[in-house]
């Protein structure tokens, strides 16, 4: 999939790419939009076997915008992680989900309305409940990573 010239251009063109070997570097410090995947890793033991996974977060790695499906063989039919077609797809979700959390971090929005219509956003992106979510940002991340960074101030 990641051979595909689509793709390849895509990326080269929008994104910076990183690939985050765990089993030699460990998770890499600050980076809290990772979050969700070192728990799943922590949690789920056949993690440990290996799993590949693809995300987009925003330029600090704070929060994540997007992830591209769960990369077990037994969803190969249906996740991103392995068709270019749905690949293209997964990035221009992500971009999407950038556009609409950059606008409400730049809003006057009260930060309360401002975290709950991220929360709402990232609920739909993973499939869970908004509650599930804020519980585990609040827990894992901090609700900050939900404000608008300092550096783009």
């Amino acid at each position: 999939m990641l051979s595909q010239d689509a793709v390849i251009a895509r990326l080269n063109a929008e994104y910076v790419s990183v690939t985050v070997n765990i089993t030699d570097d460990g998770w890499p410090e600050g980076v809290r939009a990772l979050a969700p995947w070192r728990w799943g890793y922590d949690a789920w033991p056949f993690s440990k076997l290996g799993f590949v996974n693809a995300l987009v977060c925003d330029p600090d790695g704070r929060l994540p915008y997007a992830w591209a499906g769960s990369g077990m063989k037994s969803e190969f039919e249906t996740s991103a992680n392995y068709h270019p077609d749905l690949f293209l797809r997964f990035l221009d979700r992500a971009a999407a989900n950038r556009e609409v959390i950059d606008a409400i971090q730049r809003s006057s929005l009260e930060d309360r309305v401002a975290r709950r219509l991220i929360v709402s956003l990232l609920a739909a992106e993973f499939g869970q409940p908004e509650d599930r979510v804020e519980s585990f940002v609040e827990k894992h991340m901090g609700l900050e990573v939900l404000d608008r960074p300092s550096s783009r101030n």
